[in-house]
C-alpha cells in the first residue's frame, strides 16, 4: 500500500511538472507515433522488446510518454527493468540496482583495494566498531562490477580494466628491444653534450650511456606514440589519473597487482634500488606555467611526485578501449563508455533515478536535450571529420561503414603517415588540408584539466596540435603526445561540477557530492591553519560533526582516489581544486596545503595518504598523530 501511495506520488509529481514546465500532456498523446501495423506506440511492450535507442525503456521501438510511466514504474513500483541498449549484450546489468532512486551503481573511481582498518599507532582495527572509525577499509568505495573481475587478461601482453575503460601493457615496456627489461647504468663517454639524469648523482657530467629501459620523458612519450603492440597502434602515455588508477593501495612493494601486471626490473636495480618509477604524460604546472618537470608515479609504494624530465622513468603504455564492442567484462555493462549507465541512464549522470524521468519528460514536450546515445548504435556516417563517430575503433575511411563514401578520401587527415593521401602533392603537416584532431575519448575516469601542451627545453606553453605534426618530437619544440592533446577522461569543464548552492557540489562524472569549502573544523568562520586535524579527528569530523550537513547525514572522509580526483593538475589555479570549489587562503609562511584521505598506507600502517596542492600536486603520506591537514567531506549523491 506505501509502495503504490509512493508511486502514486511521484507520478503525480511528475505529472504536475509536465502541466507546468513542459506545457501539458495533451501535445503527448497528439503526437504519438503510429508503428506501421497501427499500434500505438504509446503502448507498453509494442515493438516486440526492439529498444531504438536509450530512452526507449520498455522496446516499442519509440521514445514517448509510455517510457517515463515504464521508468517511473520501475524506480519506484517495482516493475520491471529497462531493456538493454541495442549491441550491449546482457541484461540490464547493474541497473536493476539503482531502484528507488539510489546512487551510482558503478563510481568510475576504482576502489583502492584497502580493506583493512588501523588504529593511530598503526595497530589492526576492528572497521566498524574499532578505533578512528571511518576509513576507506570500512566504506571500500568506487567502482563494484556485479560477477565480473575488475582486470582481464587478453593473453595477448594487455590487461584491460573493466572499472575504467582502459586497456595497457602488461609488462613494463621494453624499451630498447632486447628482450628485458632493465634499469639504466650511467657511464662516462656517452652522446656529447646529453644532460645526464638526476639520479646518477654526477650533475658535473656531460656525457652519458643509457644502458637499459628506464628512458627520459620525451623518449617515453615518443614509444608510445609509436608502438603497436598487439594489433593496436593507439597507444599512448596514460596521464597522471590513468597511472595512479592501477596502485593498489592494498599493496606495497610493489603496489601494483602482478597476478595482472609484470615489473620485469631487477628487485634491486642501481642505483634507486627500492623505486619503480613510471612517467605519465602530465607537465608539472607550479601556477608560473610550464616547469622542466613531468609527473610521476613510483609503483614501490604509490606515491606520485614530479621529476626532471631528462631523468630516466619506467613506461607503461596505455589506450581507450572502444567499449561499443566491448570485452568479456564490458560488455555486461551496457552503456559503459557512452557516458551512461545503460538504458533509461537519459541524462547520462551514470545513475538511473527520477532525474532521468524528468529529463526525458522535458525531451518529449519541452524542447529539452535528447538522451545521451546507447554505445554502438551509430553509423561512421560522417567520414571526414577525422572521429571514431561509432566508437568501433576506426575512423572515417578505415572504417567499413564508410564504404562508397565520396568523402573518402578527400582531405589529409591522417598527419603522420607519409602518404600523400589525397593526392595534391602535399604531405602530412606540409598540407594545409591536415588537421590533428583531439581524439574523443571513453574512458571514465575525470580528466587532469589539462589542455596545454610543453615545449621541452624552453618549457613555455604551445599548442597541442602543432606538437604532434613536428617532425623531432625530442628537439626543442613540443614533443607530442602529450595530456594536453589528448586530454583522455571526463572532462573538467564547466558541465562537470553542479553547485548545489547549500554548501555542495556535485560532481557529474564520479557521481559524489562534496563539501564546497575546506572544513571550518573549529566553527568560529573562515578557514585558517586552525582548521587542521589530525588524522582520526579528520575522520570523527567527517562521520560526526558533518551529520546534518545540507539536509545530509552519510558524509565520510575521501578516499585517496575520490580526493585525487579533484586536483587541477593545470597550475593555473592558485587554489589547486577545480571551480567552483574554494579553498582557505594561504600566505607566504604558511605549511603546504594538505587534505587527509581516509586511505591508510599498507606497510606503514602508522601513515594515512594524503594529496598536496602546494604547486605541483602530488600523493603522498604522513603521520596520523603528529600531522595536521585540511578536511574535506563527501558523499555518495543520489
Amino acid at each position: 500500500m506505501k509502495r503504490s501511495l509512493c508511486f502514486s506520488m511521484v507520478l503525480g509529481a511528475a505529472v504536475t511538472l509536465g502541466w507546468f514546465f513542459l506545457q501539458g500532456f495533451e501535445r503527448a498523446f497528439e503526437e504519438v507515433p503510429a508503428h506501421a501495423d497501427g499500434a500505438v506506440a504509446g503502448e507498453q511492450g509494442q515493438g516486440g522488446g526492439v529498444v531504438s535507442g536509450n530512452g526507449d525503456v520498455n522496446g516499442d521501438g519509440g521514445r514517448d510518454l509510455s517510457d517515463a510511466i515504464y521508468l517511473l514504474s520501475f524506480l519506484f513500483q517495482g516493475g520491471p527493468a529497462p531493456l538493454p541498449c541495442p549491441s550491449a549484450g546482457g541484461g540490464a546489468g547493474g541497473a536493476g540496482d539503482a531502484g528507488g532512486g539510489g546512487g551510482p551503481v558503478d563510481n568510475p573511481l576504482p576502489p583502492t583495494g584497502q580493506t583493512l582498518c588501523y588504529d593511530e599507532l598503526g595497530a589492526v582495527t576492528d572497521c566498524a566498531t574499532g578505533d578512528c572509525l571511518g576509513q576507506d577499509g570500512f566504506y571500500q568505495a568506487g567502482c563494484a562490477l556485479t560477477g565480473a573481475a575488475r582486470f582481464d587478461d587478453n593473453l595477448d601482453g594487455t590487461v584491460t580494466d573493466n572499472c575504467t575503460g582502459l586497456m595497457w601493457q602488461q609488462d613494463t615496456a621494453d624499451t630498447d628491444n632486447d628482450g628485458g627489461t632493465t634499469h639504466s647504468e650511467c657511464l662516462a663517454g656517452g652522446e656529447p653534450g646529453m644532460q645526464p639524469p638526476t639520479s646518477c648523482a654526477k650533475s658535473t657530467w656531460t656525457d652519458i650511456v643509457v644502458q637499459g629501459d628506464d628512458i627520459p620523458w620525451c623518449q617515453a612519450l615518443d614509444y608510445c606514440e609509436n608502438l603497436d603492440f598487439a594489433t593496436h597502434d593507439d597507444w599512448r602515455l596514460p596521464n597522471i589519473q590513468e597511472l595512479l588508477s592501477i596502485v593498489d593501495y592494498s599493496l606495497t612493494g610493489p603496489a601494483i597487482d602482478t597476478s595482472f601486471f609484470g615489473l620485469s626490473v631487477p628487485p634491486a636495480p642501481p642505483p634507486n634500488a627500492s623505486e619503480l618509477f613510471y612517467w605519465s604524460s602530465t607537465n608539472a604546472e607550479d601556477g608560473n606555467g610550464f616547469a622542466p618537470y613531468a609527473l610521476q608515479v613510483d609503483f614501490s609504494r604509490g606515491n606520485s611526485s614530479n621529476y626532471p624530465r631528462n631523468n630516466l622513468q619506467y613506461v607503461r603504455a596505455v589506450r581507450s578501449v572502444s567499449l561499443a564492442g566491448g570485452g568479456a567484462g564490458l560488455a555486461d555493462d551496457p552503456g559503459r563508455g557512452a557516458g551512461i549507465l545503460g538504458n533509461g541512464d537519459v541524462n547520462g549522470d551514470l545513475s538511473l533515478d527520477l532525474s532521468d524521468a524528468i529529463f526525458l519528460l522535458a525531451f518529449l514536450f519541452q524542447g529539452g536535450d535528447a538522451p545521451e546515445a546507447c554505445a554502438g548504435v551509430a553509423l561512421e556516417t560522417d567520414c571526414g571529420n577525422g572521429i571514431d563517430d561509432d566508437l568501433d575503433g576506426d575512423t572515417d575511411c578505415d572504417d567499413p561503414d564508410c564504404t562508397g563514401d565520396l568523402s573518402c578520401p578527400p582531405t589529409e587527415t591522417i598527419c603522420d603517415d607519409g602518404v600523400d593521401n589525397d593526392f595534391d602533392g602535399d604531405i602530412d603537416c606540409a598540407d594545409s588540408d591536415c588537421f590533428v584532431v583531439q581524439p574523443e575519448d571513453p574512458s571514465l575516469l575525470p580528466d587532469t584539466g589539462v589542455t596545454l601542451c610543453s615545449q621541452l627545453i624552453r618549457h613555455q606553453p604551445v599548442d597541442c596540435a602543432v606538437a604532434e605534426c613536428e617532425d623531432a618530437p625530442c628537439g626543442e619544440t613540443a614533443p607530442a603526445g602529450q595530456d594536453g592533446f589528448y586530454e583522455t577522461g571526463c572532462a573538467s569543464d564547466g558541465t562537470r561540477f553542479t553547485d548545489n548552492l547549500d554548501g555542495t557540489v556535485t560532481d557529474n562524472c564520479t557521481g559524489l557530492m562534496w563539501q564546497k569549502d575546506t572544513a571550518d573544523t573549529d566553527g568560529i568562520g573562515g578557514v585558517d591553519n586552525a582548521d587542521k586535524l589530525s588524522w582520526c579527528a579528520a575522520l570523527a569530523y567527517c562521520e560526526v560533526s558533518l551529520d546534518g550537513f545540507a539536509t545530509h547525514t552519510d558524509w565520510r572522509l575521501p578516499n585517496i582516489r575520490e580526493i585525487q580526483s579533484i586536483v587541477d593538475h593545470t597550475g593555473v589555479q592558485t587554489l589547486g581544486v577545480f571551480p567552483p570549489f574554494s579553498q582557505a587562503p594561504r600566505v607566504d609562511g604558511d605549511p603546504p596545503t594538505r587534505y587527509w584521505s581516509s586511505t591508510s598506507r599498507v606497510g606503514a600502517p602508522a601513515h594515512a595518504w594524503l594529496v598536496e596542492i602546494t604547486g605541483v600536486p602530488y600523493v603522498g603520506w604522513d603521520n596520523p598523530v603528529t600531522a595536521l591537514h585540511f578536511v574535506r567531506g563527501v558523499r555518495d549523491a543520489p
